[in-house]
């Protein structure tokens, strides 16, 4: 019962459902100064346009993965990103990469075995088809985020705003 209480008081946070750590996602922070980037070695491979309203910053990773962030030219803030991994073969340190990816876009929690059965879904729907929803969640300002997993030649994660 004192559980109940003291998470109740607390929110849904401190039961690890929302918000543990400021996240990328929807910030002016610069991808290339953020902490995943600075554990993981990204160098800028290039930067350019994408679509019509979005720059798109490419980073290759020291393990031979790449990251993506699509950032709004003029305010600079992330809306979308996704890691592609470098060859199709799904590992336990790129499952582990793929939950701090996420986990530092998102500031939500992801677990390895939600990792490991979305891309098994993904795998089992069409092995080389675009993905397999992972989660979804509304931002405290109402905008509809969503993670996805692939594999095949789409091997990776990505989230953001408006994933269809």
């Amino acid at each position: 019962m004192k559980l109940f209480l003291l998470l109740s008081l607390l929110g849904t946070a401190a039961a690890g459902g929302l918000d543990r750590a400021p996240a990328l996602l929807g910030t002016i922070q610069t991808p290339a100064q953020s902490a995943f980037c600075f554990t993981n070695g990204c160098r800028l491979e290039r930067e350019g346009p994408f679509m019509a309203s979005l720059l798109t910053q490419r980073f290759s990773l020291n393990n031979g993965d790449f990251a993506e962030f699509d950032l709004h030219p003029h305010s600079r803030v992330v809306t979308n990103a996704r890691l592609m991994f470098g060859s199709p073969k799904l590992t336990a340190e790129r499952l582990t990469l793929a939950r701090t990816f996420l986990e530092a876009l998102s500031g939500r929690r992801f677990a390895t075995s939600g990792l490991s059965a979305c891309f098994a879904a993904a795998a089992q729907a069409d092995p080389d088809g675009p993905n397999a929803l992972l989660s979804h969640w509304t931002t405290p300002a109402k905008y509809p985020y969503k993670a996805r997993c692939g594999t095949g030649m789409w091997a990776g994660v990505w989230l953001g705003y408006r994933q269809q």
